[in-house]
C-alpha cells in the first residue's frame, strides 16, 4: 500500500515489491575490508564481547552445565566419603537473559546518487556504507543480538526492489559474504521498503524492536511529481511502526535533507552524519544507545 495525502487514503496494493537475496561475492574481499579497518573493528569486539558478558547469568546448582560449582562439589565429596547418597547439582551453566531481547532491521538505501565518490577517498557512497554495515554486522553477531540486513531501490512503483542481504534466520558468517558487492541503482521509495521490512521485524520475538534506516536524501522516483507525496507516504509508514512496537532510526548522510528527514521522523529519530568516515562509529553508537540491556 501507499499513503496519498492529497485524498488522505491509503492506496491498497499500489507499489509491486519485488524481494531477492544478494549475490555471495568473495569472502576474501570481506576479509580485506575488515583489515582494513582493523583497528575499528577490535574495539567494536571488545564492546560486544562485554554486551554479551553482561546478558550471561550464571545458574547455580545444576545437573550439566560449563563449569564445576565449588562448593556443592565438595559437599557431594563429603557425602561419598561418608557413604552416602550425593547431591549431583554440583555445576554451574551460563544462560543469557531472555527478559529484555533486542532485534534490530538494518534498512539501507541503495539509490543511484549512493555511486557517487566520497570526496578526498577513493570510495563510493555505497562502498563506505557497506564498509561500516559489515562492522555492526559483526559487532551484533558477537553480541548475539538477533539482526537481518537489506537494502532497497525503486524505478518507479511496479518494480521496488528489495535485496536481502541477512535474514533474521540466519548466521552472519554464513551471510555477510552477500554484502562483498553493492551497488546504487535507479530511486529511493523509502515508505515502501519501510513497510515491507516492518513485516519481517514485527514477527520477532523481542522487547525491544528497531528499524535503522540508512540514506542519503529524500523519498523520490520517476513516477512520483509532487515533491510531497512520497515525504508524506514515508512519514505515514514511519507512524504506524509505533503501533507494531517497533521504533525507527534514520541516520542521514546529506544534510541538505535535513528538513524532510526531521518531517518524516521527528527532530528525536534522525541524526545527520557530515563525515562519511566516521560511519562506523556512529552505527556503533546508534545500537549501544538502543540496545543495552
Amino acid at each position: 500500500p501507499e499513503w496519498d495525502y492529497r485524498s488522505q487514503v491509503l492506496k491498497k496494493g499500489w507499489c509491486t515489491l519485488k524481494e531477492r537475496e544478494n549475490a555471495a561475492g568473495s569472502v576474501e574481499k570481506i576479509e580485506k575490508i575488515f583489515y582494513s579497518h582493523k583497528n575499528t573493528l577490535n574495539r567494536l569486539r571488545y564492546i560486544a564481547k562485554k554486551l554479551r558478558t553482561q546478558k550471561q547469568q550464571r545458574v547455580r546448582k545444576m545437573e550439566e552445565g560449563d563449569d564445576i560449582d565449588f562448593d556443592p562439589m565438595v559437599n557431594a565429596m563429603v557425602a561419598i566419603r561418608m557413604k552416602q547418597p550425593p547431591d549431583t547439582a554440583v555445576f554451574i551453566r551460563d544462560e543469557y537473559r531472555h527478559t529484555k531481547t533486542f532485534a534490530i532491521s538494518i534498512l539501507l538505501d541503495l539509490s543511484e546518487s549512493t555511486n557517487t565518490m566520497v570526496t578526498a577517498t577513493n570510495m563510493s557512497v555505497s562502498q563506505m556504507i557497506r564498509d561500516a554495515v559489515l562492522l555492526l554486522g559483526e559487532t551484533l553477531s558477537i553480541a548475539g543480538e538477533k539482526f537481518s540486513i537489506a537494502g532497497f531501490s525503486s524505478n518507479g512503483r511496479h518494480e521496488i526492489d528489495f535485496i536481502k542481504f541477512k535474514a533474521f534466520s540466519e548466521t552472519f558468517a554464513e551471510s555477510k559474504a552477500r554484502l562483498a558487492d553493492i551497488q546504487g541503482k535507479h530511486s529511493t521509495r523509502l515508505g515502501t521498503a519501510v513497510r515491507h521490512n516492518a513485516e519481517y521485524l514485527v514477527k520477532q520475538q523481542a522487547s525491544k524492536k528497531l528499524l535503522l534506516i540508512i540514506t542519503d536524501g529524500k523519498p523520490s522516483d520517476i513516477d512520483v511529481y509532487d515533491p510531497d507525496y512520497l515525504d508524506h507516504d514515508c512519514k505515514h509508514a514511519v507512524n504506524s511502526l509505533s503501533r507494531l512496537g517497533i521504533k525507527p532510526f534514520c541516520l542521514n548522510l546529506d544534510s541538505r535533507s535535513d528538513p524532510v528527514i526531521e518531517h518524516i521522523f521527528g527532530r528525536s529519530r534522525y541524526e545527520t552524519l557530515e563525515q562519511l568516515i566516521h560511519l562506523p562509529d556512529v552505527l556503533s553508537r546508534i545500537y549501544m544507545r538502543y540496545g543495552r540491556h
